[in-house]
């Protein structure tokens, strides 16, 4: 019966009355406008976010309540609306900023909506105060860019900005230390036991580190890892190695995590403020230093930096960045080092030695820079040119007429490794047209250790060629006679040592006795390496060594300083 009842026409005056009530019950700020902007309704929430009442507003301009440029950018978006109907911002929420009644401005979402109604044409804007909402996106973005996550510590920008602060404000009386901690082990437990189980020992190494230091003004900060910073500005009385302890006593405590009970020895670097620190930085970089020198000791706790070590490191890094440079600028070159028939002077062959001309600090002791080389990887490439061009060197000296020398060559574990080295032999072979027989490679006794089966099937392959095989610098190291079993050796190099100990140790002597006995029974070649007196090399033929080297015989030079020896 309802269905089919006429609907009663609505009272204007009553619909006015109720759409007045819900203006002024809501919660939002609403305000109503024309098309030219002036405003026709002003809510009391409005009047409350504004600081006018609706008398003062309605008839004035909406611009009113927005700052430049907003103001003019909204008058024209709705004359766009009106001319085109394309809605840049009606029915679109919108962030600008307002202006209130004491001048002072806060952020504001406005969403206007289009009535549809003329006579006058009215829009409605609902506008909402999102400063509490800026104010926690502010915080948030604070936090984050500024703390660790997971610990809620400073994390390392925001550590160095505060101790920054703590340097510059330092009573005079008072120091500063930076303290770099790493836990021993950690980075076996994500793996082990799952990540969360090493989130939760990573907070309660931050909890432990808020408990120290309360009284005294300190920076704690998570690095990354398990690398924490500790900053701390105190009186020389107690001594500083008295707070260090309470670190280590405190971080040494067991871990409970997940069920699990853990140990981690905590390590640590410690730099103080002193002559050449300006900023945090400096004692970060000192403290990171240090840290390494007991990164991995099993009983060494912590380390305090030290300038030379410092300046060493510096060193290091400067030759490490010059080295690729001279890679590619074609500053290194070889000397040769002769080797001589001890019985009758007669010069058989010559190592070649790599040396580097540095463009500023001249000649760079080798070593110095082969264990960058090493450390870098570039002793592969730098290797591969060591090997053409004592190569073609010995072919020079052959083209000349001089009788054929035996030029041996060192090779480095990682070019035997690198699973290249064959292919570059043959190379440098057909290209340089070298006999075989000419070249020697040089391997060292630690080479044999590290990778026993696949070094054996590369040195029968090279032997296989014709190629001759030197174990070098023996008994430097772990000497085994299994490895002279093992491996086609041809020529064994005894290490300088027992060459020095000649008429210092009998010991030694006995030693190096032994080893050339034991060669002559291998019928291996015995070349005594480093001997620089007279007496050294008439012991040495005494007891049948045949062949040697050292400055006492020959210094090592450029290829121009091989002929005269030739014929000396």
């Amino acid at each position: 019966m309802f269905e089919n009842e006429p609907r009663r026409p609505a009272d204007p005056d009553r619909e006015i009355q109720r759409l007045d009530a819900i203006l002024r019950a809501a919660g939002d700020a609403i305000i109503t406008a024309d098309a030219d902007g002036v405003i026709h309704d002003f809510n009391p929430a409005a009047e409350a976010m504004f600081g006018y009442t609706a008398d003062q507003m309605v008839g004035t301009k909406l611009n009113h309540l927005m700052p430049e440029p907003h103001a003019t950018h909204h008058d024209e978006y709705l004359r766009h609306y009106e001319e085109t109907g394309e809605a840049k911002v009606i029915g679109i929420g919108r962030e600008l900023e307002a202006v209130r009644a004491d001048g002072s401005r806060f952020p504001i979402e406005l969403n206007v909506t289009d009535t549809g109604l003329r006579d006058p044409r009215l829009f409605i804007g609902v506008v909402r105060d999102i400063s509490e909402r800026r104010q926690r996106e502010a915080e948030r973005l604070h936090f984050y860019a500024n703390f660790d996550a997971l610990t809620g510590l400073p994390n390392r920008d925001h550590a160095l900005e505060l101790l920054d602060e703590s340097i510059r404000q330092c009573p005079t009386q008072h120091r500063v230390a930076l303290m770099e901690v790493r836990l021993r082990s950690f980075r076996h437990i994500g793996p082990t036991y799952g990540q969360r189980t090493a989130e939760q020992i990573l907070r309660q190494v931050a909890n432990r580190l808020r408990d120290l230091f309360r009284d005294e003004v300190s920076v704690r900060a998570r690095l990354e890892g398990s690398r924490f910073l500790i900053g701390l500005e105190y009186e020389p009385d107690p001594p500083l190695e008295e707070r260090l302890q309470a670190v280590m006593d405190r971080l040494s405590e067991p871990y409970k995590a997940d069920g699990q009970e853990f140990r981690l020895r905590p390590r640590m670097g410690v730099a103080e403020c002193g002559p050449g620190v300006t900023c945090a930085a400096d004692l970060l970089r000192q403290s990171e230093i240090a840290l390494a020198r007991v990164a991995d000791s099993a009983d060494i706790p912590y380390a305090f930096a030290d300038p030379e070590t410092d300046q060493a490191l510096r060193r290091r890094l400067n030759l490490e960045t010059d080295l690729h440079r001279a890679v590619g600028e074609g500053e290194f070159f070889l000397d040769y080092q002769p080797q001589f028939q001890l019985s009758d002077g007669r010069m058989t062959g010559v190592e070649a030695l790599l040396r580097w001309n540095h463009p500023e600090r001249g000649v760079v002791s080798p070593a110095e820079f082969i264990p960058l080389l090493e450390d870098t990887g570039l002793i592969i490439e730098v290797g591969r040119w060591i090997l053409d061009t004592a190569a073609a060197q010995a072919k020079a000296w052959n083209a000349a007429g001089l009788p054929r020398l035996r030029m041996a060559v060192n090779l480095s574990p990682l070019q035997v490794r690198g699973g290249g080295l064959l292919q570059e032999v043959m190379q440098t072979l057909a290209r340089t047209r070298l006999p075989e027989e000419q070249l020697e490679l040089e391997i060292t006794e630690s080479l044999l250790i590290e990778d026993l089966a696949g070094t054996r099937r590369i040195l029968e392959t090279l032997q296989g060629m014709g190629i001759r095989l030197a174990l070098d610098d023996f008994g430097s190291g772990f000497s085994a006679l299994s490895y002279l079993h093992a491996f086609p050796f041809h020529t064994l190099k005894v290490d300088r040592t027992f060459i020095h100990a000649i008429g210092q140790s009998d010991r030694s002597e006995g030693l190096l006795r032994s080893i050339i006995e034991m060669g002559q029974n291998l019928r291996m070649e015995v070349v005594a390496e480093g001997i620089e007196t007279e007496g050294q090399a008439a012991y040495l033929r005494a007891h049948g060594c045949e062949l040697g080297q050292g400055f006492g015989l020959a210094r090592p030079g450029p290829p121009e300083a091989v002929p005269p020896l030739l014929t000396n």
